[in-house]
């Protein structure tokens, strides 16, 4: 009975709850045998059975390692919920990957990773004899028959992998290297991040040279997306995706009436990917789709969608783009000669030491396209590996049928562009496999055959972390100790294959093992779990203490600049009082350090942002006369005020700043001119002098654009929205915004749409700015908004 628990629970994902009701109906159905529950084991049972196959398969795991003449160590980081997971898993010489499980980290740096590491060589070891003599000889054997280690080639992973080899040669006294293998397949995350960046230039020029910009960045619509550091391209490409592919957005998405468009209308079938699966080639092979259904797109949002959302509006402008289509298609050819044939390679069973031959051929051919990329737009190109080309289907054909000359040319000089940035990757990411890196040339038969288990990536790490995820989305509740062991007993297939295969005294001695160890080893992984947050929690307190000790210091400096301009007869507040100061200045050096003071005053203790205000090595005239025009702009009044000249409704080409001093009771409102090419929209706003201005403000209003951000005056609070659809001039439909934590914006999941009567807007035209990658928005003149709102209430409310 507890072994087929522990196969039914832990290799074949049935739950603890339904496990003595899934015996139950296979007695009965196929052996013709009731079972009462009660005699069948309870959920709580079943929990502690698994856990004690978490011990067999950490015996298993064990065993592997201490009987093989090598082994290698996989590892990967991420983190869900906010928390950092290290999943690690060991290569066999005989070829064989099995799982070691998961553990929670606090930081992921080299000593956490190498403490990391050793906990669970120490861990197996305890696991597999209760001799304390024995263990200590089997630690040092694990740890020397260990022959490389596989990461990614983050820094971090770099600095851990000299650690763990200057431990283990402390330990065991052997000299031999570790090898330091990393996962080939982040090479394609740097081919999609360099391509993305060659795009740019390329979409740059084009841009010089038609006038115009590409796809939606030329609908006055689309404006307030304009400061966005993604490529039109990869923007396409992302949000198409996301609309027609599976695992998309579903608010604004429409992947069920595209299918449908495409199977009925159009008798084929979508090719779209999803853009969150294959992340190291979802790039690529998402444009060649896209490219293939290019017209069909443009046909199905135009003529048959009807009116959408900005979303679909933005793919669709996207799509009607001849120039960004052609860059799509390069990228669409860049899949299948390049990256896809290097995903191919990577799947298959190429040793690890006959890379370089593959790698070498590639950038000679990344060179000579560098210069001609003639060849790569010839549909009879077998692309960079022939062995392992990508089957030529009907998206590749319709990369090469129907180009224009033009067309062509965009298409042609993005590849050579690209293929510079393609050649700096390899060269970077791939130099052990060039001539002169580690794994360059032929190697000799002893190497070969010690290398013949590793593998080309450590996508098996990735894999794992996506059961976590899994595993942790049908048992929310569950501790990683238990998800841990789940993974193992599945992977390792610990049950099914590993126990089977024991003689029955051996699993009757290895169960009785299990059920000494298992309460033990979970308490250890509680204990664990509860050492990070005690650990995460001392880094947020020595955080805090640091930003404290920063803030004091910034204080005390501001004292400091304070004490000293007060020394010298400042602050100044006028021209006039500059020649004041500066007249009981004996030479030219004092004068100098007067002046710098003053700047210093303005910058770091009243938090003026100009860029006059910036002192490098100007000499004593040129400080003087910036100092002079900077307080040009400002007033002083009685109380003590610095405040801004008087300005009219509109504040084109300023930049509203608010900000107290503390330590004088000093409050500065000023507003100093930008570059012309930074100017900020015109804002439709009140003079707050005058009750009747405002009143003459607001009637003047009316409603002329769709995409015009607009401010909304409620009795308790006001609200800020886009017109979605202008009915009159005094009548419009707007879609609010939600204000959030640290005055973040974002579009609530269930939309506040409203038809809003034009009297009660205080403020249009104002600057809506992107944050965090589109999610979120700030509004930069919100402390404006604010006062405005004030005043338009006592006038009306």
């Amino acid at each position: 009975m507890e072994k087929c628990v522990m196969e039914v629970v832990g290799e074949l994902d049935v739950s603890t709850e339904k496990c003595a009701k899934v015996i139950q109906s296979v007695a009965y159905w196929l052996f013709d045998k009731k079972v009462p529950l009660s005699q069948l084991p309870s959920a709580d049972t079943a929990t502690n059975m698994v856990d004690r196959a978490h011990v067999l398969s950490k015996h298993q795991v064990a065993e592997g390692v201490l009987l093989s003449d090598r082994w290698n160590l996989h590892g990967d980081g991420t983190t869900r919920d906010h928390n950092k997971i290290l999943g690690q898993q060991v290569a066999l010489d005989s070829g064989k990957m099995l799982s070691a499980g998961f553990c929670a980290m606090a930081v992921e740096d080299q000593t956490t990773l190498l403490d990391n590491a050793i906990c669970m060589m120490h861990e197996l070891v305890d696991l597999y004899t209760e001799s304390e003599d024995e263990r200590e000889v089997l630690y040092k054997s694990m740890l020397e028959k260990m022959f490389a280690v596989m990461s990614d080639r983050a820094s971090v992973n770099k600095a851990y992998n000299r650690c763990l080899d200057a431990y283990r040669k402390e330990q065991t006294g052997n000299e031999n290297l570790l090898h330091f293998l990393y996962c080939n397949a982040h090479f394609l995350l740097g081919l999609s991040n360099v391509c993305e960046s060659s795009l740019k230039v390329i979409e740059n020029d084009i841009c010089t040279l038609t006038g115009r910009k590409l796809g939606r960045d030329s609908d006055a619509k689309f404006q307030r997306f304009k400061h966005s550091s993604e490529s039109a391209v990869a923007r396409f490409v992302r949000t198409a995706c996301d609309v027609f592919g599976p695992r998309g957005d579903e608010k604004n998405g429409c992947r069920l009436e595209w299918e449908a468009f495409c199977s009925e209308s159009l008798g084929i079938k979508s090719r779209v990917k999803s853009f969150r699966m294959n992340r190291f080639n979802n790039f690529f092979e998402g444009a060649a789709a896209l490219y293939h259904h290019r017209e069909s797109v443009t046909t199905f949002l135009g003529d048959y969608k009807g009116k959408g959302n900005l979303k679909l509006q933005s793919v669709l402008c996207d799509a009607k783009c001849e120039e960004l289509q052609a860059l799509v298609r390069a990228l669409g050819i860049v899949f299948y000669k390049i990256t896809g044939p290097f995903w191919q390679l990577l799947e298959s069973d190429t040793e690890y030491v006959d890379l370089y031959k593959f790698v070498q051929a590639m950038l000679h051919l990344f060179q000579l396209w560098q210069h001609d990329a003639s060849d790569l737009l010839s549909e009879k190109n077998k692309g960079i590996f022939p062995d392992f080309a990508i089957s030529v289907d009907e998206i590749h054909h319709s990369l090469y049928s129907g180009v224009s000359e033009y067309h062509q040319d965009i298409t042609k000089k993005a590849l050579e562009q690209v293929m510079g940035s393609f050649i700096e990757v390899t060269e970077r990411q791939l130099a052990d496999f060039l001539e002169g890196g580690v794994y360059g040339q032929e190697p000799d038969q002893e190497l070969r055959k010690k290398m013949k288990h590793c593998r080309l990536t450590n996508l098996v790490s990735e894999n794992e972390f996506g059961d976590l995820d899994f595993s942790q989305y049908r048992r929310r509740h569950a501790s990683l100790h238990y998800h841990s062991g789940i993974q193992m007993i599945k992977k390792n297939h610990t049950i099914s294959d590993w126990l089977k295969s024991k003689s029955p005294q051996d699993q009757s001695r290895l169960l009785d093992h299990a059920r000494k160890q298992a309460h033990d080893l979970r308490i250890k992984h509680r204990n664990s779990e509860k050492l990070v947050l005690v650990k995460t929690k001392e880094r947020l307190e020595e955080h805090y203490r640091k930003e404290q000790e920063k803030a004091s210091a910034r204080d005390e400096a501001k004292r400091q600049i304070l004490v000293r301009v007060k020394a010298n007869g400042g602050p100044c507040s006028c021209p006039s009082d500059v020649d004041k100061v500066l007249s009981c200045c004996d030479t030219m050096g004092k004068k100098t350090n007067v002046l710098k003071d003053e700047f210093r005053y303005l910058k770091q203790v009243l938090g003026i942002a100009d860029k006059r205000l910036i002192m490098g090595n100007k000499k004593t005239d040129e400080l003087e006369k910036i100092l002079k025009g900077v307080l040009g702009g400002i007033d002083m009044q009685q109380e003590g005020t610095l405040v801004a000249k008087d300005f009219g409704v509109e504040l084109e080409g300023t930049d509203d700043v608010n900000i107290t001093c503390s330590e004088e009771n000093v409050a500065i409102r000023t507003k100093f001119p930008k570059k012309r090419e930074k100017k900020k929209k015109s804002v439709h706003m009140q003079k707050k002098e005058s009750l009747r201005h405002q009143e003459q403000c607001v009637e003047k209003f009316i409603f002329s654009r769709q995409g015009t951000w607009v401010a909304v005056a409620y009795e308790q609070e006001y609200f800020i929205g886009e017109v979605v659809e202008v009915k009159s001039d005094t009548l419009a439909v707007v879609q609010f915004l939600n204000r959030g934590y640290r005055n973040m914006f974002r579009w609530p999941q269930v939309e506040d749409i409203s038809e809003i009567d034009s009297k009660y807007v205080f403020a249009s035209d104002f600057e809506v700015q992107m944050h965090s990658g589109g999610r979120s928005w700030i509004v930069p003149e919100l402390s404006y908004l604010e006062k405005l709102y004030i005043s338009y209430t006592e006038l009306f409310f």
